[in-house]
């Protein structure tokens, strides 16, 4: 991968992007193998001498944005197209410094989505159709994963996918919860899927702890108030920014990447080249990406698509000792060591033990003092402080160790201090009205754009477990090749769900805080 950098000021999308926040744990860690001491990333991707992006030179394609859509779209695109040359372009120094790197690390198919619900809404082929690709989608990078640890065994980038197992659970601690649990499994038994053979449901807060018996050592981890929970075989924990790195890894040669290239206007200037004005020159290209997420309106500002501030932090606690387990390439059983992972309180918290022994634990953003459930907000270089004192504050009570001897005597253990929060980062998630990403060509359904322009963005939150195979399908929509049965419609943008999202969120303006 061709990689360049130089420092750049404040203009474009980085007006809205704002300071560079401090790295999260995933950019600590990118290039060391974990256990690691948290620093901040030297990798090839900050390379500070390397050239600008060639002003002579025509891309095939050029992508906006080094997450883990638009780098899956190069990787996608490079092997359609492996004569292509492709520049992916981000406003900040590293792959996989937006949303993609600052979140929980969790690669969990439907978590938090109502099937039934879904297909009330848009009807059971299209429930169906979901349901299939979020499983498809974790399958594919899974097997991404097992390819790229074979060929690059030494890389130092292992993206830890990890299945879990049994040891991923989900706690449902209302009626509302149980009532759309049961309707889920009802619903897809009724279609000829056994969800049993992946997820068991109906589980007691008994056999949770058997499936996680750490937890038992830990003093204020209390589940006495779920109405039941589930366990999900196929849900996997990643290391989000070495996967990117290893996308970025495999489709070198033929993509270059461009760091601190803010991007701050888009125009034609013939009838099948696209003139990309950045801080760092004129980039020259065939076709368009819009892989911007969350930042999106920078650059489309008809796109209903909002920023979300979201909170994680990492904690070290002595009762959690370092399990070292290699991925082997994405199949690792879970149940070896000491990886688990949790979504409680309707997903609003989030907690994983990963291969180094550090929990990583987010959410609470329903504390924020900032904006409400911090919806509008873009600033990823702050943290709210009350959603930071609430994670800290459960992260003590909850993972402190109950005591030598498990009494919880000891007044140290009982009030967390055996819990260091090492580190905090606030990441920028991209929600839609109806929750689905906007997906496809612009040409015709956004005034002004044209033939050759495309957009991967508004994941809600749900990036991890749909981005990847959603590159490929933007790969081939951009090479004009069909998508697959299995891409669902829904994700496809449309003036009629652009319309209906303006006028369900009332945008006039991109709705930015960046406080």
């Amino acid at each position: 991968m061709v990689v360049s950098s130089t420092p750049t000021t404040e203009t474009g999308v980085d007006r809205f992007l704002g300071p560079i926040p401090a790295p999260s744990y995933w950019l600590q860690t990118i290039g060391g193998t974990p256990p690691a001491p948290l620093q901040t990333p030297e990798t090839e991707t900050t390379n500070t001498t390397a050239a600008a992006p060639p002003t002579d030179m025509i891309f095939d394609c050029a992508i906006i944005g080094a997450g883990i859509s638009g780098m899956a779209t190069a990787f996608h695109l490079s092997k359609l197209r492996p004569h292509w040359q492709i520049a992916v372009l981000d406003a900040r120094p590293t792959v996989a410094s937006g949303a993609t790197g600052r979140n929980g690390g969790l690669l969990w198919p439907n978590i938090g989505i109502s099937v039934s619900e879904y297909a009330r809404k848009y009807g059971t082929a299209q429930a169906l159709k979901l349901y299939h690709f979020d499983h498809a989608n974790v399958d594919a990078i899974a097997a991404f994963c097992i390819d790229f640890n074979a060929k690059f065994p030494n890389s130092g980038f292992d993206p830890l996918c990890i299945q879990l197992n049994e040891k991923a659970i989900q706690t449902l601690s209302t009626d509302k919860e149980q009532s759309d649990s049961n309707a889920d499994f009802a619903f897809l038994e009724a279609n000829g899927i056994n969800p049993s053979a992946i997820i068991h449901h109906n589980l007691t807060a008994t056999e949770v702890t058997s499936r996680i018996p750490q937890s038992l050592s830990y003093s204020g981890f209390n589940l006495s108030n779920i109405k039941s929970a589930k366990a999900d075989l196929h849900a996997h924990q990643i290391h989000p920014a070495r996967l990117v790195l290893a996308l970025a890894k495999v489709a070198s040669p033929a993509v270059s990447f461009f760091p601190n290239c803010s991007v701050s206007k888009i125009s034609r200037i013939s009838d099948n080249l696209f003139k990309l004005d950045s801080v760092r020159g004129v980039v020259t290209a065939r076709t368009v990406v819009y892989a911007t997420n969350a930042w999106t309106r920078a650059l489309l500002p008809q796109l209903p698509i909002v920023p979300v501030r979201n909170q994680v932090i990492v904690a070290n606690t002595s009762l959690v000792a370092a399990v070292a387990v290699k991925s082997a390439g994405g199949k690792t059983d879970g149940n070896a060591g000491g990886c688990w992972g949790m979504s409680v309180n309707s997903g609003f918290e989030y907690y994983s033990a990963r291969p180094d022994g550090r929990i990583v634990f987010g959410g609470m953003r329903y504390q924020s003092s900032t904006a409400v459930m911090d919806v509008g907000v873009s600033a990823d270089n702050e943290c709210d402080s009350k959603v930071s004192q609430a994670l800290r504050a459960y992260a003590r009570r909850a993972f402190g160790s109950s005591g030598a001897g498990g009494s919880g005597d000891d007044d140290s253990v009982k009030n967390g201090e055996d819990v260091v929060v090492e580190t905090e980062w606030a990441g920028i998630m991209g929600f839609t009205p109806d929750g689905l990403p906007f997906v496809g060509a612009l040409n015709g359904v956004v005034d002004g754009a044209v033939a050759g322009e495309f957009v991967i963005a508004g994941f809600t939150g749900h990036g991890m477990s749909r981005c990847f195979l959603t590159g490929k399908a933007v790969a081939r929509m951009v090479c004009g090749e069909p998508v697959g049965d299995e891409f669902p419609d829904s994700f496809v943008v449309s003036k009629e769900r652009i319309e209906m999202g303006i006028e369900k969120v009332g945008m006039s303006e991109p709705p930015f805080k960046n406080q």
